[in-house]
């Protein structure tokens, strides 16, 4: 026992003797608020005043010495019930706050606290929620994406950043290093790749630097630092959201201070539509707090977001100060405000009405912003997920097939699967018109590799023919051309992220599958033993 006691390190006792001081901070705090609020007015104005507020601090302060000091009334703070008191503090400051503001401020100080309040939780709230994923959810982050990394074969194992433990990957990695160590050039190629390992300079370019080391017993720190770049992006998007709301609540002045002469006057231009870019910066915020929210709880909460909302914000800012001037003979302000709502939200609204505003009294064609092969004809893909692929510069299915599967994976947060599927339909999309997708689609081929397995079967008799491959018959060719299923398949083969869907879908949830294994699938020559056919093109 005594051995056990003298490991107790001094920061562990420093920290159980300021344990007890958090839940009687809290009752002081309390007691200090409603002191001021209540006691405090009573009182009559003058010296005696401060005189008894100071006989009442140094009570306060002596029974706070007193409460540290004593064993037993520290054992009683310790107390669960103490503890969970202490816990609840904070809650019943916030609410006591507010019941206080009710019922001692006047209606024109309540309004006025509302819009203070409005300002600062508003402008602060993506902030907050920026640190706290940056501070909880970084490692959690990587050790998904470097199981990613070994899932869709990116890389050589060797070359790969070490998987978590307790993974299938683990044993895998160990060989492959252990077989590159060696030779002379592997070792120097290794340390090359473990200095500057490109995978995980991309990830700490995006999420800040990866925390390696532990904290107190044993436990992973909780707080981590923010680089400098991804400062400024937060903070610039703060200072402007805050800009944004408080021309939003317009609060009123309260000193009655001018940075301007008493004779200054606005020269009037360019007009402002002050209320109609206010609800345009609310319909962009509406849109960038539910991004920012979605984006913590799927783990893609990172600065260049807030980079997207800075961006959001200056372009619906101004397209409602081009187009309002337009339309003020023909709607109202309400209308223009409810358009302005609309264009915050959904900016590309915005620049469509701005076409028809232009191109019918002046018959000029502003160039559309529509793509041959949106995004949106994907299966399971909504705004959402769009806005995602088009911040990464991803605008159409052509810019999706041939992206790179690593950074869109990092950048983006959407779930590989789903990635994966998205990229796999975008590649029979294209190589197809719409009557040979409809086609394909009534026989259940909606992906290149479904159209793989397809030409994996054997043999197939239709109308006493007997084909090699059941779906040479599906899409008719022309009498001496050749068939049009195995063109769209001899053009898929070239298609280098096939073969990172092939490795992807061949995965097998198998302890006893090992590498070589996952490396067999890929390149068999048909879909024999439950496996994906390869992603070349099959002859004739």
């Amino acid at each position: 026992m005594a051995a056990d006691a003298s490991r107790d390190t001094p920061e562990q006792t420093s920290t159980a003797q300021a344990e007890p001081d958090a839940p009687l901070l809290g009752f002081l705090v309390i007691g200090a608020i409603l002191y001021f609020a209540i006691v405090w007015r009573s009182l009559p104005s003058g010296p005696s005043r401060w005189v008894v507020t100071g006989v009442i601090a140094a009570v306060v302060t002596g029974v706070w010495v007193l409460a540290v000091k004593l064993p037993t009334v520290r054992r009683g703070l310790s107390s669960q019930g103490a503890k969970l008191a202490g816990d609840f503090a904070v809650f019943f400051i916030l609410v006591g706050a507010v019941l206080l503001a009710s019922i001692y401020l006047t209606a024109e100080d309540q309004v006025l606290m509302l819009k203070l309040f409005a300002i600062l939780y508003f402008s602060l709230l993506p902030a907050v929620l920026y640190v706290q994923f940056s501070s909880r959810r970084t490692r959690t982050v990587w050790k998904e994406y470097v199981l990613n990394l070994f899932q869709l074969h990116m890389d050589d194992y060797a070359h790969l950043p070490e998987p978590p433990e307790m993974t299938r990957y683990v044993e895998p990695w160990r060989r492959a290093r252990q077989a590159a160590l060696k030779t002379a050039a592997g070792r120097e190629r290794l340390e090359e790749i473990d200095q500057r390992n490109i995978y995980r300079r991309k990830f700490e370019d995006l999420f800040g630097p990866l925390q390696t080391a532990h904290g107190r017993h044993g436990k992973e720190p909780a707080v981590v630092s923010l680089r400098a770049a991804h400062k400024l992006q937060v903070g610039a998007a703060t200072l402007l959201i805050a800009i944004g709301w408080v021309f939003v609540a317009e609060p009123e002045t309260v000193f009655h201070k001018s940075i301007t002469p008493a004779d200054f006057e606005l020269a009037g231009l360019p007009a402002l539509p002050r209320e109609t870019i206010a609800f345009a910066f609310l319909g962009a915020y509406f849109y960038i707090l539910q991004m920012i929210v979605r984006r913590f709880f799927q783990n893609d909460l990172k600065a260049t977001a807030y980079v997207s909302a800075t961006m959001r914000i200056i372009i619906v800012a101004l397209l409602v100060w081009t187009i309002d001037p337009l339309i003020q003979d023909v709607a109202t302000q309400a209308q223009r405000s409810a358009l302005a709502f609309t264009i915050g939200v959904f900016p590309t609204v915005g620049w469509q009405a701005l076409q028809l505003l232009v191109k019918k009294p002046l018959g000029i064609v502003v160039p559309t912003l529509r793509s041959e092969h949106p995004l949106s004809k994907l299966d399971g893909l909504n705004i959402w997920y769009e806005s995602r692929l088009l911040e990464e510069g991803i605008e159409d299915m052509q810019n999706l097939a041939t992206a790179d599967l690593v950074d869109v994976m990092l950048n983006t947060r959407i779930p590989v699967e789903r990635l994966v599927d998205w990229v796999d339909q975008s590649l029979l999309y294209l190589h197809t018109n719409q009557e040979d997708r409809q086609t394909l689609r009534r026989y259940g081929v909606r992906t290149a590799t479904d159209l793989l397995d397809a030409f994996a079967c054997e043999a197939y008799t239709v109308d006493g023919k007997t084909f090699r491959d059941q779906f040479d018959w599906v899409l008719d060719a022309p009498p001496g051309k050749p068939s049009v299923t195995r063109s769209i398949l001899a053009t898929l083969g070239s298609e280098r992220n096939l073969q990172h869907i092939v490795a992807w879908k061949s995965f097998k949830p198998d302890t006893d599958t090992r590498e070589d294994a996952l490396l067999e699938a890929v390149s068999l020559p048909n879909g024999r033993h439950g496996q994906r056919p390869r992603a070349t093109p099959v002859r004739g």
